[in-house]
């Protein structure tokens, strides 16, 4: 497989606010086609295509650490020092959590939804979940293990056939190294001053499935907030495109939003 630039697209140019989206693994930039019509009235959106998940061409996936690299280097050779918001699901949760404690780029706020935090084991450990998870993964990209996993009734036919699509260009080969890349990345061991706010959400209905990733988060990212999302699956949330942008920008909004309330209520902004 060889490697391609990475291709962007974007939405909504003439709004002065960055916002980036970073899909889930497995999954195409596509997924975000039912969100991105209402955020683009409000911000400027970009949306990496990731390598390795790109169905214009054979490319591969290489490492989170090299993503989040090549993200930085386009906004910086952009001139774009600063990020208003960044939204990743699963592994785009994962370039999403090295992107920020890069801190090459300024971000206000960052919500993980159902990030994959890298393991802390051996060697050895590390190895075996690798394994695992790819097994699991692979299992889990058959036409009826998709359609199990992600209910029509629930994710919507175009949103599983994008999933079906994605997972037949990926391949056993791509899909155990985007695995191997996603669980062993690295962040670094203290925490930097990135001033960014974060939550992570998570929808209950896989709430076990994250609780290695939580414990993980609670170490690296201790002030980061929680956020259990009531009767969503993984990535569920997207298809519900109105409640999911309100929650989106209100989150990105707190601060804005606090400012005018203070503003009204003639008390200074809180710094």
């Amino acid at each position: 497989m060889k490697s391609y630039p990475m291709s962007i697209r974007e939405f909504g140019k003439n709004n002065p606010d960055i916002v980036i989206l970073l899909h889930a693994d497995g999954m195409t930039w596509m997924t975000f086609q039912k969100v991105w019509p209402l955020l683009k009235l409000r911000y400027h959106l970009i949306v990496p295509v990731i390598p390795g998940h790109d169905l214009g061409n054979d490319g591969r996936f290489t490492s989170v650490e090299e993503i989040a690299k090549e993200l930085e280097t386009w906004l910086l050779e952009r001139e774009y020092h600063h990020i208003h918001g960044i939204y990743g699901v699963s592994m785009g949760g994962a370039i999403a959590a090295k992107f920020i404690m890069d801190n090459k780029v300024k971000v206000d706020a960052a919500v993980l939804d159902a990030g994959v935090l890298p393991c802390r084991h051996n060697k050895t450990v590390s190895a075996f979940i690798t394994i695992k998870d790819f097994f699991v993964t692979q299992f889990a990209s058959s036409n009826l293990a998709i359609e199990h996993e992600y209910p029509e009734d629930r994710y919507s036919s175009d949103y599983v056939g994008l999933i079906k699509t994605m997972r037949q260009h990926m391949g056993a080969r791509s899909i155990f190294r985007t695995v191997d890349k996603m669980d062993n990345y690295t962040l670094p061991s203290k925490t930097p001053k990135i001033g960014t706010r974060i939550q992570y959400w998570y929808g209950s209905r896989e709430a076990k499935e994250r609780k290695d990733d939580i414990e993980r988060l609670k170490q690296i990212l201790p002030t980061t907030e929680l956020v259990e999302v009531p009767d969503m699956g993984h990535a569920e949330y997207l298809v519900h495109q109105v409640d999911f942008c309100a929650e989106l920008v209100a989150f990105f909004e707190a601060d804005n939003i606090a400012a005018a309330a203070a503003s009204a209520a003639g008390l200074p902004a809180m710094a």
